[in-house]
């Protein structure tokens, strides 16, 4: 039987799996609170980008979904030190688990991976990412196709919010412009920015320039862009979904 798992769940095991066992303290601090918790020698929590309490909510769940484990001889908190300690369930193969995450493999570092593909997972809409975020995630597929990528991403950046390079062999070098916006399923994006589109191309002498969006294009603005096909290019949220799914590896 397949096991659903959200992607830094799936994270989550994977550490514990690589590891054996993790322990998590839970010893009360001088407020006489809870709000100390800790996850001993947890790094991938600074790599995966949420907070300890997150991680000991997200163990807890998986103990109670019966996929994690104390430790055969720890059924309590130990007396002297008040850990927690974890491992997958013996009955638990990792491989029945079935998640979005294995197209994190090759850029964990960066958490908006995970926070995007929980995302697609819940059927949401990407337009909930911060802007940041959104072109941190063009960032990242670009990479995993072994673009060069430079983050310009800032206010007054006119018009370019990443650099994206390549080497081909046949073509030579080829530079492309990424022109990210963030908006509502609602918000379409506007001819005027296709046509902004054509004078960062002209400006910066790119090989193609290319709006992203997390909604979609008017058809003045498509139109614009078809026209000039060769030197413009456009991607809406349908297309950036299955570009996350074409770079899984």
């Amino acid at each position: 039987m397949k096991i659903i798992l959200t992607a830094i769940e799936y994270e989550i095991l994977k550490y514990i799996q690589q590891r054996g066992i993790i322990k998590t303290d839970l010893r009360e601090r001088s407020t006489g609170t809870h709000e100390g918790v800790h996850v001993e020698s947890f790094d991938i929590i600074s790599k995966l980008g949420i907070q300890e309490h997150e991680v000991i909510k997200i163990l807890h769940s998986l103990k109670d979904n019966g996929i994690l484990h104390f430790k055969s001889d720890v059924h309590r908190f130990d007396p002297s030190e008040y850990f927690y300690i974890w491992k997958i369930a013996s009955n638990i193969n990792i491989n029945d688990f079935v998640t979005y995450s294995n197209i994190i493999n090759y850029n964990i570092e960066n958490s908006i991976i995970l926070k995007v593909l929980d995302i697609l997972k819940q059927d949401k809409h990407l337009s909930i990412l911060h802007w940041k975020d959104f072109e941190k995630l063009i960032c990242n597929l670009l990479t995993a196709e072994n673009w060069q990528v430079q983050h310009i991403g800032k206010p007054h950046d006119n018009g370019v919010d990443i650099e994206a390079k390549f080497s081909d062999d046949t073509l030579g070098e080829i530079i492309s412009l990424w022109q990210a916006k963030k908006y509502k399923s609602t918000h379409k994006v506007e001819v005027h920015h296709a046509r902004e589109l054509s004078g960062v191309a002209d400006r910066y002498r790119a090989t193609k320039a290319f709006l992203v969006t997390t909604s979609q294009l008017t058809r003045d603005a498509k139109s614009w862009i078809q026209d000039d096909k060769y030197r413009l290019g456009y991607k809406e949220h349908t297309d950036i979904v299955k570009w996350i799914n074409r770079v899984k590896p």
